[in-house]
């Protein structure tokens, strides 16, 4: 059975956009980007076969049906060794990724700036990070010295 998660390689697509935004010049007078509200969705532990590999979709209609024709799937994205919340995550939210000594850490705060601090940074608003464990709250901000919590988006748990 393969593993993929084709809703990270979406979150990928989303990041380096976002990414691209935050760390752009400023934009000159033809290049007015107004971004009023950004979802990146997340889910984690998503298994091939009950996603993209099944052939209705039945999991990811809309996904497949809404998106895809828009550019906004990848389907070739494949995890071939055990996985850890924290320097998962850590990568998806910095581009950058993470090796932990204990990947089960839950204090570790990323070496690299998120996706939130580049985002409060560039716009000087507070995203929203909500997340199904507290302990993700360690990724709200990293320890680069250039932002760092000033730049953490508001955190909440279901």
């Amino acid at each position: 059975m393969k593993s993929c998660s084709s809703l990270t390689a979406l979150f990928i697509f989303w990041l380096s956009t976002v990414f691209a935004w935050a760390t752009a010049k400023e934009p000159s007078i033809n290049q007015n980007i107004k971004v009023k509200n950004l979802f990146i969705i997340v889910a984690n532990g998503l298994r091939y076969d009950d996603a993209f590999g099944n052939k209705h979709h039945l999991y990811t209609e809309n996904i497949w049906t809404k998106l895809r024709p828009l550019g906004t799937i990848c389907v070739n994205f494949y995890n071939t060794k055990l996985t850890y919340p924290i320097p998962a995550q850590a990568s998806l939210l910095t581009g950058v990724w993470h090796i932990f000594d204990n990947p089960l850490s839950e204090t570790i705060r990323p070496s690299f700036p998120t996706i939130f601090e580049y985002w409060g940074k560039k716009s000087g608003d507070k995203g929203y990070f909500a997340a199904s464990k507290k302990q993700f709250a360690i990724l709200t901000c990293s320890d680069h010295r250039d932002y760092g919590t000033t730049y953490a988006p508001v955190f909440d748990t279901n």
